[in-house]
């Protein structure tokens, strides 16, 4: 049902335990509770945070269960869509654009130090570059203790707009403008994803850092 869906994305924590784990337990946990998630949409956005906050306490409680998973997390980045309701939600640094009149813009917000510092105005946008711990999550799935998602809802997107979901792979390494211009080329929707994901790959060997790229055109 185009009417009816749910897209996300998870990243384990780089540097964290068994970041793979948290980042597939994670997509297990929205896939296996897929339909009361998108239910939750028409109840409030209370109800679709605490469906993430669930998701935060299953990987938690295995982390704390299993010495072998201590300290493990991933991100969370995702569009449920039920009818006429569209609603993002994020936890972390992946992110959701949306592209649309050749223009891409940033819907998510980062939770890393970096940009919490930002937002206070205690550092510039260049002291951010330099700032060594810029990229630590103040706010993932798998943290121990309670986390409110963000949530917020999306207006009637146009046709032809583009929404864009992905791990800190992609954004780190392509400017916004290097997106765009992918994104506005006349190739299809899957050529386009491909494109993203190699370009930043082939920007990125040696480091490891994950590429997951997903578009959704209306």
């Amino acid at each position: 049902n185009s009417n009816r869906f749910m897209v996300a994305v998870s990243d384990g924590l780089g540097g964290h335990a068994c970041g793979e784990v948290a980042s597939l337990l994670t997509v297990q946990y929205m896939s296996d509770h897929y339909d009361e998630i998108i239910d939750s949409v028409r109840l409030g956005q209370e109800s679709l945070s605490a469906q993430i906050s669930r998701a935060n306490s299953v990987i938690s409680s295995k982390a704390k269960s299993d010495s072998s998973y201590h300290g493990m997390g991933a991100t969370l980045c995702g569009v449920v869509a039920n009818e006429r309701e569209l609603v993002g939600f994020n936890v972390g640094d992946s992110r959701l654009y949306q592209f649309s009149n050749g223009e891409l813009k940033q819907l998510s917000m980062d939770h890393t130090e970096g940009q919490r510092l930002l937002r206070m105005q205690l550092l510039t946008e260049e002291e951010v570059k330099n700032f060594p711990r810029r990229k630590n999550l103040h706010k993932y799935i798998g943290y121990d203790g309670d986390i409110v998602a963000d949530i917020f809802k999306m207006a009637d997107v146009e046709q032809g707009t583009i929404l864009l979901l992905c791990t800190d792979g992609l954004s780190d390494v392509l400017s916004d403008s290097e997106i765009e211009q992918i994104l506005i080329s006349r190739f299809d929707l899957k050529d386009k994803a491909a494109r993203l994901v190699n370009e930043a790959v082939s920007r990125n060997l040696g480091h490891g850092d994950n590429t997951t790229v997903i578009l959704i055109e209306f």
